[in-house]
């Protein structure tokens, strides 16, 4: 599966100092405009003339909403970058499933500046 997807970031935070390490501690709201979502794949089952392909457009909510927190730890240019944001709209309505656009953020930063 395969979703394109437009994402804004407002957010607030506060900027905490110890010693030489700054932490920023930010919270807010991921607003996002799902553009396209597509399924697309292939299988074999049992034997080679026994082929299943999916290759379809799936309907997508119009906007995401997902609340999230986010901490980032810096020293001098060097920076880490921890955050989450919990989806609230379900992407599969579909036979009562469920499927949430869950984000664990894991990152790295630098300062050029």
């Amino acid at each position: 599966m395969r979703n394109t997807i437009i994402t804004l970031n407002p957010f607030v935070g506060h900027r905490f100092l110890y010693h030489r390490l700054n932490f920023d501690l930010l919270a807010g709201i991921d607003l996002a405009l799902c553009l396209q979502s597509r399924e697309k794949g292939n299988a074999t089952v049992n034997s080679k003339e026994d082929n299943l392909k999916v290759n379809n457009k799936n309907q997508k909510p119009s906007i995401d909403f997902r609340p999230g927190i986010q901490l980032k730890t810096q020293y001098d240019k060097f920076g880490f970058i921890l955050g989450y944001s919990l989806g609230l709209v379900n992407f599969q309505k579909k036979n009562n499933s469920k499927a949430f656009t869950d984000f664990l953020k894991v990152g790295l930063s630098y300062k050029i500046n």
